[in-house]
């Protein structure tokens, strides 16, 4: 298969090989002569498409024709026009799904009744000295089994950020989170006003859970630490896996070094678990960078005026316009590129100020574009788990479990041992629906503990709290 075509909405496919001057395309919904040779990643128009007219990929606008084009033709840069929702309308018109909550998982119910994917022991050191010995901590704790804990975990410290007062925002959600059974936080005494703040800014603060250990006054640090530690696990080995319906699930989205792949394959298979996840009532949290150009895609897709102005102001217009990837042709694809891994389902709210989510549904999140500020944003905005398209080559580190799926399938030359998901099959062998039900099920796994992320695997966890200023 050379020519994908994305969404039926679609008035152009995407060529996944070089394509020669007449080749004849023929499916099952299109047939289209090529005009002209195209590479890899090239749109091909799959009818004619007059001046003016919008121009659709992944079922999304990405800008209008600039001229009248051929179907066969290729759809260059230079043949579409932005397109502009100048006046700021709300178009409306996108209704919620119907809710189908026939699944469960396998997870930790806290006594708030938040739901948790993994039962850890989370170590947070306030200083470098500290974190020095806390990772000697979580290093014993290898040779321990505490019932019912999945892991202990020590983070390293300094969680940078340029906003302190955001960053203390983050780190106290992420303190708060429901994957975490117990939490330890080492403290030197010197932390001074960060302490007082950040106890109170963590929501439904339990000392049995929570604990601040002043370390200045243990004459043996390894010892009482590890006192500490069984005391937590006990707490938290208390907890049980049980059965919880689907609609608890809330998982983070983001894409993570795109190539001309991804919005062939990894995006679109999101969008369709996205869709599968809001239709179980669940919650999707989809990270993206500020994207001038997506007011029209957000105008349909947000679930109500009051919505739409919210990402208007956070999402539309707090960015430059910046395409960056060379495969982007206006401001709209790159929009469409990184929403589409949101699916179909409105948008139900906009996270900003290191909210924790409080609506189910389709949910954005405006977040840094460095892979470990995404996944730290995710997670402190309450996600249990993260899948991210990914054409890096190393786990993502992450507070929480980070699905790398690969766009593309790897070459002999690649390294592997980072991949958790291939949706590169997306392109030879099977159908999207396959994938999609292959994906579903390893969700559950990953979040039932049956299947470990590689960022788990090889302890790539990570608070990095990069903030905005």
């Amino acid at each position: 298969m050379k020519l994908i075509k994305l969404n039926q909405k679609d008035n152009v496919a995407i060529a996944v090989e070089p394509i020669a001057t007449g080749e004849v395309f023929t499916m099952k919904d299109f047939s289209v002569t090529c005009r002209q040779q195209s590479e890899i990643g090239c749109k091909i128009a799959l009818c004619d498409i007059q001046k003016s007219m919008s121009v659709i990929k992944c079922g999304l606008p990405i800008g209008r024709a600039a001229r009248n084009i051929q179907a066969g033709e290729p759809v260059a840069a230079k043949d579409l026009a932005q397109s502009s929702n100048s006046q700021k309308i709300f178009r409306g018109g996108c209704n919620p799904p119907e809710i189908h909550t026939n699944c469960t998982f396998s997870g930790y119910v806290r006594p708030d009744g938040r739901v948790g994917t993994r039962n850890e022991i989370w170590i947070v050191p306030l200083s470098e000295e500290a974190a020095e010995f806390s990772h000697s901590l979580a290093d014993l704790c290898d040779t321990i089994l505490f019932p019912n804990v999945d892991q202990v975990v020590s983070f390293s410290y300094p969680y940078l950020s340029q906003n302190r007062e955001e960053s203390l925002k983050a780190l106290a959600s992420l303190i708060h989170h429901q994957n975490a059974g117990g939490v330890l936080i080492p403290v030197l005494g010197e932390e001074g006003l960060n302490i007082k703040i950040l106890k109170r800014l963590i929501e439904g603060m339990d000392n049995r859970r929570i604990r601040f250990w002043n370390c200045r006054t243990s004459e043996d640090v390894m010892e009482e630490g590890m006192k500490l530690i069984h005391k937590l696990a006990a707490a938290a080995g208390r907890f049980p896996r049980e059965a919880i319906p689907a609609f608890e699930l809330a998982v983070g989205m983001f894409c993570a070094s795109p190539n001309v792949f991804t919005s062939i394959t990894a995006n679109p298979l999101l969008g369709v678990l996205s869709d599968k996840i809001v239709a179980q009532g669940g919650t999707v949290i989809l990270a993206c960078p500020q994207l001038p150009g997506s007011e029209e895609i957000l105008s349909r897709q947000c679930l109500d005026q009051s919505i739409f102005e919210e990402a208007e102001k956070r999402i539309v217009h707090s960015g430059a316009e910046t395409l960056s990837l060379p495969f982007f042709s206006t401001p709209e694809e790159k929009a469409a590129f990184y929403l589409q891994e949101g699916g179909t389902a409105p948008v139900s709210d906009v996270l900003s100020g290191r909210r924790v989510f409080r609506r189910s549904g389709f949910n954005l999140l405006v977040a840094p574009s460095a892979s470990p500020a995404s996944a730290a944003a995710l997670a402190a905005a309450g996600a249990q788990i993260i899948l991210t398209a990914c054409g890096a080559v190393a786990p993502i580190p992450s507070p929480v479990p980070a699905v790398c799926i690969a766009s593309s399938a790897p070459s002999e030359h690649d390294n592997t041992s980072w991949l958790d998901f291939n949706a590169g099959s997306l392109i030879k062998s099977k159908s999207m629906s396959q994938v999609s039900n292959e994906l579903w099920n390893f969700l559950l796994a990953v979040c039932e503990g049956r299947q470990r992320a590689k960022n788990e695997s090889y302890r790539h966890k990570s608070l990095f709290l990069n903030t905005p200023a």
